[in-house]
């Protein structure tokens, strides 16, 4: 039986030296933990009620730091998205940006092909204007696709960032339900 309560006696001694080190208690509060922990009779020495009120601050600070954590994850998890979106953006000489889409890469894709073709079927054109509708023909749904596979991972990327956003909102919610 002692060796059963010996373990959860150091567990919580070590939980009161980490809120001391995250600063959530003070050197007075952990002393008085303590005490209350080991039953000790000390100069310190608390009335149940105070012992009661004591521990729970020290629940109420854990769950703070609990708290605390999640909002730091869920600050890093947005910087991490903000990143990764502007590998994807497109960047027009203003400096705007736009997501990329599959519709706009089709539309570009069937204008290059348009062009090409019509490039090609001016009767008295010169040879340079057969050349850029070849170009249009061969490199324009080339370009489509790149642009389509893009968005495609642009897409997948956000519903994950959303996902795991949402999860975590979820868990910061029930974290403050718990205060």
């Amino acid at each position: 039986m002692q060796q059963q309560q010996q373990p959860s006696l150091v567990s919580e001694l070590e939980r009161l030296q980490k809120l001391r080190a995250d600063g959530f208690l003070s050197d007075t509060e952990l002393a008085q933990a303590k005490a209350k922990l080991l039953g000790s009779t000390s100069h310190d020495a608390l009335t149940v009620e105070e012992a009661d009120a004591m521990l729970e601050r020290v629940d109420r600070a854990e769950r703070r730091a609990g708290t605390a954590e999640l909002q730091s994850e869920l600050y890093l998890l947005d910087q991490d998205w903000e990143r990764e979106r502007l590998r994807y953006v497109y960047r027009n000489r203003y400096g705007q940006t736009t997501e990329p889409s599959r519709w706009i890469a089709i539309a570009a894709g069937l204008i290059a092909v348009a062009l090409g073709v019509y490039q090609l079927l001016q009767p008295d054109g010169p040879a340079p204007t057969r050349v850029v509708g070849i170009l249009l023909l061969v490199f324009g749904p080339i370009l489509a696709f790149a642009a389509w596979g893009n968005a495609v991972g642009f897409e997948r990327r956000k519903k994950l960032y959303g996902e795991r956003r949402q999860r975590l909102l979820q868990k910061m919610a029930e974290a403050s339900r718990r205060k």
